[in-house]
């Protein structure tokens, strides 16, 4: 009787099965690197997107306080405006005038007026 070991078909069988599991492994460590440069690059892009996002929304920040301070100066500049025809028109009112409008608001305030 043979020994096993030494049947030229069985050792002829260990080494296809050798070289087979030699294969499957380098076919393994292919597509382990393949999937590890695939997610390599999936992070590259989404990070891509983040910066060309945040770089959006920092520009967006930037045209809406520009727009909200020119609004805001136009608003004040009316409200200039204005105070210094409400001035313009006080400083036009005669002194007899203005003393009736000062008499009137006061005998309202004064206390022990009939107003």
């Amino acid at each position: 009787m043979s020994r096993p070991d030494r049947d030229p078909t069985n050792a002829g069988t260990l080494r296809e099965v050798f070289e087979a599991e030699q294969q499957i492994k380098a076919m393994l460590d292919a597509e382990s690197g393949k999937a590890n440069a695939w997610r390599d690059r999936c992070r590259q892009d989404i990070d891509d997107l983040h910066r060309s996002d945040l770089a959006e929304l920092e520009q967006e920040q930037v045209r809406q306080r520009e727009e909200a301070e020119k609004t805001a100066a136009q608003s004040a500049a009316e409200i200039v405006r204005q105070a210094r025809a409400e001035a313009e028109r006080i400083e036009r009112l005669s002194e007899q005038r203005l003393m009736d409008v000062v008499w009137r608001h006061l005998v309202r305030v004064l206390p022990g007026s009939d107003a």
